[in-house]
């Protein structure tokens, strides 16, 4: 399998793994599928379509491996003399730095980072391409142990589906998180800035960001009203007096999202 080899070779060059991505066309009971893999930020996309998804991905893969064996640099030259060796030309990146320089969206980054840490295997991108060829839109799931994350809402491009996916993902991976918390945690109003903290550096996202503005009230005596960002997700606090308490009750509103999705 050529999905195999692909993954021993990262492996070996210690690359990032591959990402795939699948895109199923035609009717239910006949679908065919096209697949994508990203490798060292380099796209391979299949040109003809299978009949199931791993003839798909296999056939991405087979692109990819055909690529990298063929761009190997030789010990020797023809005449004998020792070429130049992979390891001599620069020092290969690691996985970490892989994933710095990838042009990949920040939330399919971070995704694939979780999923890898956690053991989850590799995330995998299954999209609908639906409406009329001349104005497609695409629907996006992505799979972490073969659980269905799925893009709320269709898209314009598939990378914007693929995107919203990985968000879903991401949210629900928090929502887990923090439904796991003891529930002293939980209900510690003081506490919701720090849980929120925890809850986003566990899936690896970036830390909360608070914006907290003046609502009303007297020069002497004013309110405060805050919003916090989580993974692109805003959330808005009930008004407080100060704005410490405004962004506490930010995090709140947050983690009662969190802890009351299905």
């Amino acid at each position: 399998m050529y999905k195999t080899q692909l993954q021993e070779l990262c492996q070996k060059k210690k690359w990032a793994l591959p990402r795939y991505s699948c895109v199923k066309e035609g009717p239910d009971h006949n679908p065919c599928f096209t697949a994508s893999v990203v490798v060292k930020g380099v796209t391979f996309d299949t040109t003809l379509h299978s009949n199931n998804i791993k003839d798909a991905q296999n056939d991405a893969a087979r692109l990819a491996v055909d690529h990298f064996i063929a761009s190997e640099p030789k010990a020797e030259t023809e005449t004998g003399q020792p070429g130049i060796d992979i390891h001599q030309a620069g020092k290969l990146q690691s996985s970490e730095e892989e994933f710095k320089n990838d042009d990949m969206d920040d939330y399919k980054l971070r995704l694939q980072t979780y999923a890898q840490r956690n053991k989850l295997g590799i995330p995998l991108y299954l999209s609908d391409k639906i409406g009329p060829p001349h104005a497609p839109c695409f629907k996006a799931k992505v799979f972490v142990k073969r659980i269905p994350y799925e893009s709320p809402g269709s898209y314009k491009t598939l990378e914007e589906a693929e995107i919203a996916a990985a968000q879903f993902a991401l949210l629900s991976f928090a929502k887990d998180t923090l439904q796991k918390a003891p529930v002293s945690l939980q209900n510690s109003c003081p506490l919701y800035k720090n849980v929120l903290q925890e809850l986003v550096q566990s899936i690896g996202c970036n830390l909360p960001i608070y914006k907290t503005e003046m609502s009303g009230g007297e020069p002497h005596n004013p309110s405060f009203i805050s919003t916090v960002e989580v993974v692109g997700v805003i959330f808005q606090g009930t008004v407080a007096k100060s704005k410490k308490q405004a962004e506490v009750n930010a995090a709140r509103a947050a983690c009662t999202v969190f802890m009351e999705r299905d």
